[in-house]
């Protein structure tokens, strides 16, 4: 069609077959430019296509790996109160039995105390005085004192 438009006359003169080369070299180029516009458009459209595909790929992996991110910071968390709770349990424990261990001490200290006190009590001759006559007042002596008493 627009072969047929461009030419003039009838075509057998020598100047108008330079004009169909002209005009069917304007065709062919824009033929050309045409489907190189089309597939340009074409292949931009499909590599727009593959972005958003390899985007999207993108954010399902960033997705992923930010959930193990996150677990893994939730599992250690919870390791670090585990093992600060049993820390805790222990010192706690230590405590115990080093609280246990003072009274132990405290109440052996005390016991030893009070026997050093009867001990010294009993030496002493008022003590001894003490002792006897209340043995004479429940009429009786005890083994030591009648051999004492017997010599």
């Amino acid at each position: 069609m627009l072969l047929s438009t461009l030419q003039k006359g009838t075509g057998t003169g020598s100047g108008g077959g330079s004009g169909k080369e002209y005009a069917i070299a304007f065709q062919v180029l824009g033929g050309v430019l045409g489907v190189a516009s089309f597939t340009a458009v074409a292949v931009h459209h499909i590599d727009q296509r593959e972005i958003r595909r390899i985007e999207g790929e993108q954010a399902v992996e960033i997705k992923r790996i930010e959930g193990e991110r996150r677990f893994a910071e939730n599992h250690w968390r919870a390791e670090i109160k585990r093992i600060e709770g049993e820390r805790a349990a222990e010192i706690k424990r230590i405590e115990s039995e080093r609280k246990l261990s003072e009274k132990r001490w405290r109440a052996e200290v005390e016991k030893y105390k009070h026997d050093l006190q009867l001990k010294h009590t009993e030496d002493c001759k008022p003590y001894q005085a003490a002792k006897k006559q209340a043995n004479k007042e429940r009429g009786g002596t005890g083994g030591r004192e009648k051999e004492e008493g017997t010599n």
